[in-house]
């Protein structure tokens, strides 16, 4: 905006030399800092995993376009029945809580330590139009001032309760514009606090948000996100801050633009209806009744011509159709519809009656495929598929109705059941095709339709192969994978408490297989079914982690070959033989592979081994002990506690842990977690014992250090806690009764 580098250096608070350095450069140009997520440094909206919103051919998708400055727009509309109708005209559905992956941006889901997925703090819907006509009148006026009706993918609802319903941090790969009703609310941006209230509205870009816990609050709030792409005229706000609609602080070169920008538009709007043949159009839509902004659409769809134009409308208002919708559609469309659906040598009436009965209910389409799928079923067809090309339409429309009608006479209540049957049928596949729509990253069930509509055994049956790494060596393992022709590998080896798989063999650790996988072209996934804070394999596989899974597992399979992977070579001695079992008893096959390569059908299970039955008891005594400080560890026989096994251990070299190194192999917001965890407890031990420890962390950030701090303090006070209560108990022994 005309500033010097001098001044952006002052606002910035920055550096003349930092401010040249950066000057003018292409954002291709920048590396990216560390911490921002991978798939931020990519295109917006065409690289990820997510689509929040539409892209159109004016849409924005550099990477300068994944941040935008925060605009506030204070009581943007004001109406008292926008909650009312909102909360008590939608169908409200709890969603799955779910982290996004840092590299692709897809969608995993949560689970507790048990395999229970876990539910978002709010509930959430679609927004239907119509439901709440206050709100309409607030969307129609939005749409108007900010030109997104034609650029969005629909519209979001988030009900919360009370201020104990939260939301967590999160983000999109989209430009957000939200709007708050109901009770005050805290929104953080970027870990900014800010208090909506009713009838706000802000718009932001992809920075990271969420609704934390506000216990005071106890009315609701409802706010509706809208995801759009920026256009080049939005990109130009994005720097501008609107803190308060008394005072925008628009600035001046901002100003001009958007005023020549609507200057611009008037004037091509008055030159395309100068016209004589085109006002002329116009002018007898408007006789007939029409809207004039409904007429303009209409007409520029159907290239001008005012008999197309008027079916369209009549046509948005026979099928109750939203004519936006249908104004795009190009007389290009029209005429390939034509064409297909009426045979050679037909015209006039029968062109559009034809086009009328394609863009008819769907219902009546899908009975006439049902019925058709019959009459194949039962060879009842009147006429072979050869002729049926050649057949007049009405003709086949009339070979078709009274082929109902006569079976709706011949049999009764029986084939009208029959017919509903294989109707409800081929809508259960058609609905079960869209849900396995997924782009192979993130979690396939992340999403509700997925889980309403996806289960084990309603799949399509698959082949899967099992596996046992035993104590294969690196180069072994990967040539069975390549004899055996396998694609995908799930890793479903269990954990310790602490999320840990040990492997016998530094080849066989989650990290270093997911590595070497993905430079082979070989596809990894570790789920660790069967630990310990699940308790165990049978009570773990039952859960909707493991379901999950399976699924995912299938359909995988379905595409290519795909096996699961343990921890022993013998199917027998190891958790695969539940997953196996789990898998046969939903109708599919398995294959269990040796290390020779040889390939073993599954044998049905008719009594599970004593370690498996046993496992739930244990691992749930194991745990009570834990938390109780009861767990005794192995003592040190006389010879390891000797000089020289001390002095041993001290020629012995520590392993060196790179704190930032294991931070950045974590793949979305739970790995993190868990990677932080246990870097705290290693810094904890080697503080503890010193050259002695086996680990040592290197470069390990503050908030590390901070957290093994925290566990220091917390195993302190928790063994202060235990011998006190060990004195009262003792105490309460010698007391005399």
């Amino acid at each position: 905006e005309g500033k010097t580098k001098a001044e952006i250096a002052r606002l910035l608070g920055r550096s003349e030399q930092f401010v040249a350095k950066w000057w003018q450069k292409d954002e291709r140009e920048i590396p990216r800092p560390w911490g921002v997520h991978e798939y931020m440094s990519k295109e917006l909206g065409t690289k990820t995993a997510t689509s929040q919103a539409t892209l159109s051919e004016n849409s924005e998708v550099s990477t300068a376009a994944w941040w935008r400055d925060v605009e506030v727009r204070r009581k943007y509309h004001v109406d008292a029945d926008v909650y009312d109708e909102l909360l008590n005209n939608t169908e409200w559905k709890s969603s799955a809580a779910r982290t996004r992956d840092f590299s692709t941006g897809a969608s995993h889901v949560k689970y507790d330590k048990e395999g229970k997925m876990k539910l978002q703090g709010n509930q959430s819907a679609k927004y239907t139009k119509g439901s709440s006509p206050a709100f309409d009148k607030m969307l129609q006026k939005f749409f108007s001032e900010y030109g997104l009706a034609e650029r969005t993918s629909g519209i979001g609802l988030n009900w919360y309760p009370d201020g104990d319903a939260v939301l967590g941090s999160h983000r999109h790969d989209c430009w957000t514009a939200l709007f708050s009703f109901g009770d005050e609310r805290i929104l953080t941006i970027d870990k900014t606090p800010l208090l909506l209230q009713d009838c706000d509205l802000v718009i932001f870009g992809t920075q990271r948000h969420g609704v934390p816990k506000m216990p005071e609050i106890k009315g609701g709030r409802i706010t509706v996100p809208i995801f759009f792409y920026p256009t080049h005229m939005q990109m130009k706000k994005q720097w501008q801050t609107l803190t308060d609609p008394e005072d925008p602080r628009r600035s001046n070169e901002l100003a001009k633009l958007q005023s020549t920008h609507q200057l611009g538009s008037d004037v091509v709007g008055q030159s395309l209806w100068s016209d004589p043949q085109r006002s002329l159009a116009l002018e007898q839509l408007l006789q007939l009744g029409f809207d004039l902004d409904a007429s303009r659409h209409a007409l520029q769809a159907s290239a001008f011509d005012p008999e197309q134009a008027a079916e369209l409308l009549l046509l948005s208002g026979a099928a109750d159709l939203d004519l936006d919708q249908i104004s795009g559609r190009t007389q290009a469309d029209l005429q390939n519809e034509e064409e297909e659906a009426a045979p050679s040598g037909s015209s006039g009436p029968l062109l559009r009656g034809a086009r009328w009965a394609k863009r008819g209910p769907s219902t009546a389409e899908d009975e006439t495929l049902a019925l058709k799928l019959q009459f194949e079923d039962e060879s009842l067809l009147p006429f072979a598929a050869g002729a049926c090309c050649d057949m007049h339409v009405e003709d086949m429309d009339a070979a078709i109705a009274a082929q109902m009608e006569e079976e709706e006479n011949a049999g009764g209540d029986d084939k009208t059941f029959l017919l509903a049957q294989q109707f409800e049928e081929y809508e259960q596949q058609m609905k079960r095709d869209d849900a396995e729509r997924w782009h192979g990253k993130g979690d396939l069930m992340q999403s509700n339709f997925a889980r309403e509509n996806l289960s084990l055994q309603t799949m399509e049956k698959v082949m899967c192969y099992s596996l046992g790494h035993g104590q294969l060596s690196e180069k072994s393992f990967y040539e069975l994978l390549q004899v055996s022709s396998i694609k995908v590998v799930y890793d479903f080896r269990a954990s310790d408490h602490r999320g840990e798989v040990h492997s016998p063999q530094p080849h066989f650790a989650v990290r270093a297989l997911k590595s070497s996988c993905r430079v082979r072209g070989i596809a990894y996934k570790h789920v660790a079914l069967g630990r310990e804070s699940a308790y165990g394999i049978l009570k773990h596989v039952k859960t909707d982690e493991a379901q999950h899974a399976l699924i995912e597992l299938a359909w995988h399979a379905k595409r290519g070959r795909t096996c699961f992977l343990g921890f022993d070579s013998n199917w027998k001695h190891d958790h695969r033989q539940v997953i196996a079992e789990e898998l046969v008893l939903a109708g599919h096959s398995v294959k269990h592979i040796d290390s020779t390569g040889a390939m073993e059908d599954h044998q049905r299970i008719d009594k599970w081994p004593d370690f498996l039955v046993q496992e739930e008891d244990r691992l749930r005594t194991l745990e009570k002990q834990r938390q109780a400080g009861d767990l005794r560890r192995q003592e040190k026989s006389a010879v390891d506690r000797s000089s020289e096994a001390v002095a041993a251990k001290l020629m012995k070299p520590q392993q060196e842990i790179d704190a930032m190194d294991e931070l950045r192999a974590a793949s979305n917001q739970v790995e993190l977690e868990r990677a932080q965890r246990n870097l705290a407890r290693l810094q904890r031990i080697g503080d503890k014992h010193g050259a002695l420890a086996n680990k040592i962390v290197k470069a390990a950030p503050q908030w590390v250090l901070d957290q093994a701090r925290e566990q220091v303090e917390w195993i302190a006070k928790k063994k202060a806690e235990k011998k006190a209560a060990e004195e009262d108990e003792k105490q309460a022994e010698s007391t005399p009764k």
